[in-house]
């Protein structure tokens, strides 16, 4: 006989958790540009992309994790334009990057990762609320809805419009409004230990952290953790909602 539950509300980190680049990100803004008529090597791309991420990140901790969407649309633009670098001329970046905004609204630029489906479907019959909480822009809505997903939820908390980003404390504070439970009956999972894993275990929340088991044991992670979300969701979930 199962035992009382000990989770009502899972929260979900959407890029990197339960969505996927398709068929991966250096290969969209490779084929994109390649539309423009400039070729550029995936392989650079990808080594220039991560670089570009990691001054993003400092960008948004030196603006106090404030959020919304011309901040984000800007963000965005200084990323392709240090990840393409002097591959693609300044006065040929915007127009290249309008259409690879727009490219990454479409479903065809994501894909779901391995067992999202399969958590969410049982975590509904079990009648847990479920939730997404997000660094996104106002594209993230047209894309679930494109990728047949978003009814699925009970909520939506989306940094643009709350008006601060993971890991400042005011996002996790309106999931957890929107939620209706308690941050210690409140599961979240995520991939990034600084923006989803470390902030909502200090906020009080259980966590589900979703990363290879290097990086999980590097950090001396001793919550709840997976490479990956499960295809066989019953074993996996029935002790994370149990206790």
């Amino acid at each position: 006989m199962r035992g009382p539950r000990a989770i009502d509300a899972v929260l979900f980190d959407a890029g990197g958790t339960i969505l996927r680049v398709k068929p991966s990100v250096e290969a969209v803004y490779s084929d994109t540009a390649a539309l423009h008529g400039f070729r550029v090597e995936p392989s650079a791309i990808l080594r220039n992309f991560k670089s570009a991420w990691k001054r993003s990140l400092e960008r948004s901790k030196a603006r106090d994790y404030r959020s919304n969407d011309d901040i984000l649309r800007e963000e965005w633009f200084e990323i392709v334009k240090e990840t393409f670098g002097e591959s693609i001329p300044g006065t040929r970046i915007r127009a290249l990057f309008d259409d690879l905004y727009e490219r990454f609204i479409s479903s065809s630029a994501w894909s779901l990762a391995p067992g999202t489906r399969e958590s969410i479907r049982y975590l509904r019959e079990e009648g847990v609320r479920l939730g997404i909480l997000s660094n996104w822009d106002s594209r993230l809505r047209k894309m679930l809805a494109q990728l047949e997903i978003d009814r699925e939820f009970d909520f939506l908390v989306i940094s643009h419009e709350v008006g601060y980003e993971k890991p400042h404390a005011l996002i996790f504070e309106e999931a957890l409004r929107q939620a209706g439970t308690p941050a210690g009956r409140t599961l979240h999972v995520g991939d990034s230990y600084e923006a989803d894993i470390l902030p909502a275990t200090q906020l009080g929340l259980r966590t589900l952290w979703i990363a290879p088991e290097s990086e999980r044991s590097a950090r001396g992670h001793e919550g709840s953790g997976a490479e990956s979300l499960p295809t066989e969701p019953e074993r996996f979930w029935t002790p994370i909602l149990g206790g």
